[in-house]
């Protein structure tokens, strides 16, 4: 077996975090200061296993783990070195890189059918069902289903709305992004980034593609940053970076006393953890991650790899935004999605380097 680094422990970061987030969610606090610690245990699983992993969520404190198959030989008795509450479920017959490769492929060809203005995507990863929203006129559902399922081994269900689908509401993480010669907000910056010996900031990549200015608030002095050095809207999510001779940091505004916390990593989100967002429009939200790999469209392009929350709390202007818990990057706001109801979607940050070699930067 590979080497699986343990448990993070705890810090007292993490606990006035716990604080905070239990306050806006009523999650108890001791279910969410520990939670980096179990997130970056299940990232290692996922790593170390990426072919038999298939998903992972905590439940009241217990990270609960699921596989394609049995569990691997040894991990059980690797994680009994911790003590972290750990359960395994298994043979659930699909990964997550397996279930991922079938939606993003399904949901693309879906959007070539006649008659589909829009829809968005997402899995049951328990039932094996690939579950599309789909907008437009006089739509036969069962056909659609038909016409996928022929081209994949998932079950398909599909469900058609009249409603709208989703939104593309259009230096330090969590300032306020302007378009030169304005005073609109246009986005929210995410985190401090390098790429290569170069630094800058990283936002949604359907901002503007405008020389954008940047303030730390309303009001502050501002700093051109340019226009956009990279944009990625596809599998990967929706993100731009913007590089620039002004200093970036790994400083991030998390509130509207516009008080800042260091990074210190990058995880990957698992489902039922507590995060908050800054967004320059609404300040700071915090709530329940609810779902991964999640799909919609931007400007009429296919994007994947989305986790969706529980809520939807966020507002024109906060795209970009960082989502994070204690000193922890978890990913940059998206926007929102139709999913029974609208719920707030993001970008993993773990997928920037993915896309165009950009590092979060950490203190």
């Amino acid at each position: 077996m590979d080497t699986i680094n343990l448990l993070l422990q705890p810090s007292e970061e993490d606990r006035e975090f716990a604080v905070v987030a239990s306050r806006d969610t009523g999650v108890p606090t001791e279910f969410i200061e520990n939670q980096n610690g179990l997130v970056f245990l299940a990232n290692e699983v996922a790593r170390v296993f990426p072919d038999e992993y298939a998903s992972a969520r905590l439940e009241e404190g217990t990270l609960v783990i699921s596989f394609r198959g049995v569990a691997p030989v040894g991990l059980a008795n690797r994680i009994s070195e911790t003590t972290a509450k750990v359960e395994f479920e298994e043979n659930l017959g699909v990964s997550e890189r397996s279930i991922n490769a079938a939606l993003i492929e399904s949901f693309s060809y879906l959007l070539t059918l006649p008659g589909i203005e829009d829809a968005t995507g997402g899995y049951d990863i328990y039932e094996k069902e690939l579950i599309f929203m789909v907008a437009g006129d006089d739509l036969n559902t069962t056909s659609i289903e038909a016409r996928i399922e022929r081209r994949t081994d998932f079950h398909i269900s599909v469900h058609a709305t009249n409603g709208s689908l989703g939104s593309d509401d259009t230096v330090n993480g969590g300032g306020r992004l302007e378009i030169l010669g304005g005073e609109s907000l246009a986005c929210t910056t995410g985190f401090g980034i390098a790429k290569g010996a170069q630094l800058g900031v990283v936002t949604a990549g359907h901002c503007p593609d405008s020389v954008l200015t940047y303030e730390d608030w309303s009001g502050q002095p501002e700093v051109q940053i340019g226009s956009r050095a990279a944009q990625y809207i596809g599998d990967l999510g929706d993100m731009q970076i913007h590089l620039f001779s002004t200093t970036s940091t790994d400083d991030i505004y998390v509130n509207s006393s516009h008080n800042l916390i260091d990074i210190s990593g990058v995880l990957t989100p698992i489902n039922g953890i507590q995060l908050c967002r800054y967004g320059a429009h609404s300040g700071r939200e915090c709530s329940e991650t609810y779902a991964q790999g999640h799909c919609k469209t931007v400007q009429g392009i296919p994007v994947c790899n989305l986790t969706m929350m529980n809520t939807n709390e966020a507002g024109p202007g906060d795209s970009g935004g960082p989502w994070f818990a204690s000193t922890y990057a978890y990913s940059i706001h998206q926007g929102e999605k139709f999913w029974w109801g609208a719920k707030d979607v993001f970008t993993r940050a773990s997928n920037f380097n993915l896309a165009f070699g950009g590092i979060i930067r950490t203190q």
